[in-house]
């Protein structure tokens, strides 16, 4: 029995990974595609004032960084949620923590036009992104059009030049 807990757990981690509506596109071994530790800006802020009416996080630091208080109500909020205890916020946390649901969930209450994930900017910026390069950011992330929308980050004139869609 005491091997079959780790199996069980690897397995729920990856079935809840496979079907995210944003997967993770770095292959790293620790992912570096999503919203995380040290990361900041608007979205930033959001993401604080939801976890603060959920009661997962006293207060916001001034600065609107994803700090270690921040990264303690993530923990919890994962716990609580029986999601994986990554401390990023991943498609499955972020969708779960901005819309009350699962994406696959929130698909059925509210298709998305669009499962395609976007680059948001960690470093104060207002603009969500079709390329991870696009206007030089340094340490982009990847959320859903969904997501980006309701943390009101605009889309980027830039790459949505030429009749690009996000």
């Amino acid at each position: 029995m005491k091997k079959a807990i780790p199996i069980i757990l690897c397995l729920c981690l990856c079935f809840s990974i496979c079907f995210a509506e944003v997967p993770c596109e770095c292959h790293q071994a620790v992912c570096s595609c999503f919203i995380q530790l040290g990361d900041g800006g608007p979205a930033m802020e959001y993401i604080q004032h939801a976890l603060i009416d959920q009661g997962y996080l006293l207060q916001a630091n001034d600065a609107h960084l994803f700090d270690e208080n921040t990264l303690q109500a993530v923990l919890r909020f994962q716990e609580a949620n029986h999601l994986p205890a990554t401390g990023t916020l991943d498609d499955n946390t972020l969708t779960l923590l901005l819309w009350g649901l699962l994406p696959d969930e929130l698909d059925v209450a509210e298709p998305s036009s669009n499962g395609r994930g976007i680059w948001i900017p960690t470093d104060g910026g207002i603009r969500r992104h079709l390329k991870h390069d696009c206007s030089k950011m340094e340490d982009p992330r990847r959320v859903s059009v969904r997501n980006a929308e309701l943390m009101d980050m605009q889309p980027c004139g830039k790459c949505n030049r030429n009749g690009k869609k996000e």
